[in-house]
């Protein structure tokens, strides 16, 4: 009876350690968007994602205008689904901005990297108006952004495009560990869902890792 309490333990012990490790460090190495560097703005975009940041910046006012403008937009042509986070694991590795351009359901890290470059196109701002901040929700790692949007002196906001779907407007972000529980009833989503997609959404993520670029370098 020891033993197996023993081995039971030590299989537990030996995921969490798995799971810690996968989440708060392999992602950054690996997934685009997510790591320790930030991605390169593409030259090119989608044609109707170029004609809105042209049109939303002839209609502002200012930076703090624009940011409000593209914000809305994105957030109304994109979402972002907690619950869902590891359901969708395989597309959390897209990085082609075509792909995510066509793409409804985007991860947080997706969310921020389009409206980094609506920020950047735009020229109203530059790279040191914009950082990239990471934290811990339900367990898992969450991009928020944090932007200047002062003209003559700083005025840094939340942008958490990915939280919007949740009630969490323009300077707001997920809380820092769960969501209420109001918010999960609202969007008729169960804890059971989630539980049920979690292994299969982490292996899944773990296996592309280890197939496209671990396996690539080795063999």
């Amino acid at each position: 009876m020891n033993l197996i309490l023993t081995i039971i333990l030590t299989i537990i012990f030996s995921f969490l350690i798995l799971f810690f490790f996968s989440v708060f460090f392999l992602s950054r190495i690996f997934v685009p968007n997510l790591g320790f560097k930030r991605s390169k703005i593409p030259r090119e975009l989608p044609k109707e994602f170029e004609e809105a940041i042209i049109k939303l910046k002839k209609q502002s006012k200012n930076k703090d205008d624009y940011a409000k403008k593209i914000y809305n937009y994105l957030g109304k042509r994109f979402h972002g689904e907690p619950a869902d986070v590891w359901e969708e694991m395989p597309f959390i590795f897209v990085k082609n901005i075509n792909k995510l351009w066509n793409k409804k359901k985007l991860h947080c890290n997706q969310l921020n990297y389009l409206y980094r470059i609506a920020l950047i196109k735009s020229k109203l701002f530059k790279e040191q108006d914009i950082k990239i901040l990471h934290r811990t929700y339900m367990l898992n790692l969450h991009q928020i952004l944090k932007v200047n949007i002062g003209k003559t002196k700083e005025k840094w906001v939340k942008i958490d495009l990915f939280a919007k779907n949740y009630g969490y407007g323009f300077g707001r972000s997920m809380p820092k560990f769960f969501n209420p529980f109001k918010h999960w009833k609202k969007h008729k989503r169960k804890i059971s869902s989630v539980l049920l997609n979690f292994f299969p959404g982490f292996f899944s993520g773990l296996y592309y890792i280890f197939k496209n670029y671990i396996f690539k370098r080795i063999f």
